[in-house]
């Protein structure tokens, strides 16, 4: 997977795609011209041109164009130092570049919301709310090392658990909850360029990045409230494991901001799930089995 980012060329004529390969971070670029950037000729797919839109969804999706590399190209090197667009930015301008200057789109009807559509598309890639969680960080399999989903892109959704194995009571010290990746990006004051990626240019980081921005090479995901729940319940049942109690204390956090600005795409808390169904507030420390409890209440038959 890669994470991406926008340049543009002194006289604004060309964008460049700057991208960086999670696994070997390598860094290459693609440049285009105008007529590769909006509109989308009917026969794009036929004749193979590259597009700038089309190539992010594609790179979203795990493909994309492999780019030139700025160790083997000045002019590469040159465009990936260029002063930076964003991609909302660049929808924008397809947008008004086809109206016909009275604000209505008559020429392509693509450009209607072509944010909005590439935001949906992108969101949709990466929310995962039925995946099985990703517990297995330890030794061997941490996120500096060898963890196999170190360079997928984050799901925003999901909740972020720090401090299970790096405590110093290891039944008494708090673990940390965080639901969703705007929580994350509160509590944290280096995720500010990770932030601007999402909201700006819809570039999503990977698991390991969040994992070095939390400091914890042991960080647990867990992608819906049920498995989080199961998860604790096992590690309570099972005391011989001696990482967490039914009395252990768990801080849990929750995105604050509701504002325009704030709002992170992918990030939207599904409707009924906030904390007011938890009944907790962000911030509220309370046992690990009090929280299990209150995400997925025992039903008794």
């Amino acid at each position: 997977m890669k994470s991406f980012r926008f340049t543009a060329s002194r006289s604004g004529s060309d964008i460049s795609l700057v991208m960086t390969d999670l696994q070997t971070e390598e860094i290459t670029v693609q440049t285009y011209h105008d007529y590769e950037m909006y509109p989308l000729y009917s026969d794009r797919y036929y004749s193979n041109e590259s597009n700038l839109f089309v190539d992010v969804l594609d790179l979203a999706d795990g493909y994309g164009p492999q780019g030139i590399s700025v160790t083997e190209d000045p002019n590469a090197l040159k465009a990936s130092h260029a002063s930076s667009i964003t991609l909302r930015t660049l929808a924008r301008r397809a947008q008004r570049l086809s109206s016909d200057g009275s604000g209505e789109i008559v020429r392509y009807n693509d450009a209607r919301q072509l944010w909005d559509k590439m935001k949906q598309h992108i969101v949709t890639s990466v929310v995962c709310r039925d995946a099985d969680p990703i517990i297995d960080v330890r030794k061997s399999h941490n996120w500096n090392k060898n963890q196999p989903y170190a360079t997928q892109l984050i799901n925003p959704q999901a909740w972020y658990v720090t401090q299970v194995f790096n405590r110093t009571n290891q039944l008494k010290d708090p673990l940390y909850g965080y639901r969703g990746i705007t929580a994350v990006f509160e509590s944290f004051d280096d995720a500010v360029t990770l932030r601007k990626n999402i909201v700006n240019d819809l570039s999503f980081p990977s698991y390991r990045q969040i994992a070095r921005l939390m400091n914890d090479s042991n960080m647990l995901v867990f992608h819906n409230d049920h498995s989080f729940a199961e998860w604790i319940r096992a590690q309570v049942k099972d005391n011989k494991m001696g990482v967490i109690s039914s009395g252990t204390p768990i801080e849990v956090h929750f995105k604050t901001g509701y504002g325009t600005a704030s709002l992170v795409p992918g990030d939207e808390i599904e409707t009924g799930y906030d904390a007011t169904r938890l009944d907790l507030t962000s911030g509220t420390q309370v046992t690990v089995t009090n929280l299990a409890n209150r995400m997925c209440p025992r039903h008794k038959e």
